[in-house]
């Protein structure tokens, strides 16, 4: 599994085919940034459906133009779930404003560790559609 970078992230491709954006240390995101990971995603699956880990347990801050790229629907990299990994207040509230701008249908959720993240985008992955199971925004 190759790692590709930015300017402010690491992306691979995982061999369940979950994509894994890592943001780096104490990063803070701008709109530029943004165009840029969601580029990289974009060259490395196209136009394939892939579901989306990331872990944003490291990221400073979203400024808000960013934020709004990646909720929009070209920012949204046609995830079929979003999986976001948090781990202090301020990463959850970054990622509950990107998660509650993400379009409606599309199963995503907050959590505490890699491991549980990954386990739920692959039973989302085989669940059939409208399966994405109760509340699916709630933290885990």
């Amino acid at each position: 599994m190759e790692t590709h970078r930015t300017n402010t992230v690491s992306v691979r491709v995982d061999d369940q085919e979950i994509v894994h954006v890592v943001g780096d240390p104490d990063s803070t995101q701008t709109l530029a940034d943004a165009l840029q990971n969601v580029g990289l995603v974009t060259r490395l699956v196209g136009t394939a459906r892939r579901p989306v880990l990331i872990d944003m347990r490291a990221v400073k801050y979203i400024e808000r133009d960013a934020r709004a790229y990646y909720a929009s629907e070209e920012g949204a990299m046609n995830a079929p779930a979003v999986a976001v990994v948090v781990d202090s207040q301020v990463t959850r509230m970054l990622a509950n404003l990107v998660l509650s701008m993400v379009r409606s249908g599309t199963p995503r959720r907050l959590f505490t560790d890699l491991s549980s993240a990954r386990g739920w985008l692959n039973r989302i992955r085989k669940a059939p559609p409208g399966a994405s199971g109760p509340n699916p925004t709630a933290g885990a």
